[in-house]
């Protein structure tokens, strides 16, 4: 029905009636048809799924997050999307965005990731990292190395970053994990040695 063209916040109205599947993007119609029957074959409404999992291939697997989410029992015309997103949208405005710092540095030490029989119910493994600061491009950090919580396996396969070798370097833009309450109930492995002194942070520039 659409693409969402980029990472930022979206707001989307899936409304369906009979002959009727309208899709709104932030407010306005993009697209509307007459849904084949067989979608309506089965007795009551089809099942609505909020993300999509693709074994075949971690890069296509949902990787965001579900806000203000709301059920009508009506079909809701394009006035009432476009109002609706307008809302959101200056609730949205309201808030702060998280501090940010953005580093160059060199991995120089990987926690295990366990296999993915081993992980059952989880299909989604956050390993913490250590890496060499080498630069502070952008915000402040003042020690030399920083330890961060970065996905090394999605769906029960392993991230291109469950493959990098200490040595490894390159551009990392953080959050404090502690600020992402939606990664609390993710498995996360940190078999690295106890390090009180360093904070952890979440790698954002996925």
């Amino acid at each position: 029905m659409a693409t969402l063209p980029d990472t930022k916040p979206h707001h989307v109205i899936v409304s369906v009636a009979a002959k009727r599947l309208a899709l709104y993007l932030d407010g306005r119609k993009v697209k509307e048809i007459d849904p084949s029957p067989a979608v309506f074959m089965e007795v009551g409404a089809p099942p609505i799924q909020l993300a999509a999992h693709y074994p075949d291939t971690h890069k296509n697997i949902w990787r965001g997050t579900f806000e203000y989410l709301a059920m009508y029992n009506r079909f809701i015309e394009e006035p009432e999307a476009a109002k609706n997103a307008a809302v959101v949208a200056a609730s949205l405005a309201q808030r702060k965005p998280l501090p940010r710092i953005e580093l160059q540095a060199t991995l120089v030490a990987t926690s295990t990731l366990p296999q993915p029989g081993a992980i059952a119910p989880y299909r989604n493994v956050l390993v913490v990292n250590e890496y060499s600061v080498k630069q502070v491009l952008k915000g402040s950090y003042a020690p030399k190395t920083i330890r961060v919580a970065q996905w090394g396996m999605i769906d029960l396969k392993p991230t291109p970053l469950a493959a990098q070798a200490p040595g490894t370097s390159g551009k990392l833009v953080l959050e404090t994990f502690i600020d992402h309450d939606e990664l609390e109930s993710e498995l996360i492995s940190d078999t690295l040695e106890e390090n009180f002194d360093l904070n952890v942070y979440t790698d954002v520039n996925l």
